[in-house]
């Protein structure tokens, strides 16, 4: 456990994106964080994720069935030949449900944008916007706990998944990764439920768990991350499903004690942590 000093240096270094946030290596884990973060310093986060370009994002439009999945792709910034690269799937959360091809571009698929980042983590990224709900929420009637499934769609965006990879064979099939944030993370886990052996890992950030399919968690990696103050997404539906699939030696939980839904992103983004986290797992 970090001492408060210790703690306010670490936070502020890392909201400013000088330097990585402290991760501890793969293992299962579980550390619980006092950073606190004002309204500033969120305002100054997000507004730094926000001059990033989007442009390098091309569009495009897949249809599957009834249904129709917009998405950006990232190319990485140079292809060597006979040399594979990761691709990794970013989710968005409700409040950029739509259809005009650009909101789905929060801070989690805007990471891999940072010069720093697209120099130093060479990937192909899917960005997909849902048009709807990607996961649906209900409560247990026998336990009174919320949990998440999947809408149609997620079936479709694991037919995209698999389209892109016939397309580029460049995108390496052992290094398939999944993020996302509230709705977003919730979908990922479903995803991932779909075919847990089809990826190497996730990093899930604020959601409402999958509880219907935690035998596919038993051995994927998996970083959850919720802030204690989460008046949206409940913390404890996350600590609950790290009890879960406590066996899953390859599990992380980070618990924040000050953070809310609005600012749990705030440490992970401006730095390297993500991409550095996922690079780190392969099947």
């Amino acid at each position: 456990m970090y001492n408060t000093t210790r703690i306010r240096i670490y936070a502020i270094i890392t909201i400013f994106g000088l330097i990585s946030f402290p991760y501890l290596s793969f293992s299962q884990s579980f550390n619980n964080d006092s950073i606190n973060i004002n309204d500033s310093t969120l305002a100054y986060a997000k507004g730094k994720m926000n001059q990033l370009p989007t442009n390098l994002f091309l569009k495009g439009i897949y249809k599957k069935d009834s249904s129709t999945i917009r998405y950006r792709f990232l190319f990485p910034d140079t292809i060597i030949k006979n040399v594979k690269y990761p691709l990794i799937i970013t989710l968005h959360n409700f409040s950029r449900v739509g259809q005009d091809n650009e909101a789905q571009l929060e801070p989690l698929a805007r990471i891999w944008v940072q010069p720093n980042v697209r120099t130093k983590f060479k990937a192909f990224v899917l960005a997909p916007q849902f048009s709807h709900r990607s996961s649906v929420y209900s409560t247990d009637s026998a336990t009174q706990i919320i949990q998440s499934s999947p809408s149609s769609d997620v079936k479709s965006l694991y037919s995209l998944i698999k389209e892109l990879e016939r397309q580029h064979p460049e995108i390496d099939k052992k290094r398939i990764y999944v993020v996302g944030y509230s709705m977003g993370a919730s979908t990922a886990q479903n995803l991932a439920a779909l075919n847990q052996s089809h990826f190497a890992a996730i990093v899930s950030i604020a959601a409402v768990p999958d509880y219907l399919h935690t035998k596919s968690f038993k051995k994927l990696p998996i970083w959850l991350i919720h802030g204690k103050l989460d008046t949206d997404n409940p913390y404890q539906g996350s600590l609950k499903l790290f009890q879960k699939i406590s066996n899953n030696k390859q599990v992380r939980f980070s618990s924040y004690e000050f953070l809310t839904h609005h600012n749990i992103m705030v440490p992970f983004i401006n730095n390297e942590v993500v991409p550095q986290w996922l690079f780190n797992q392969h099947k």
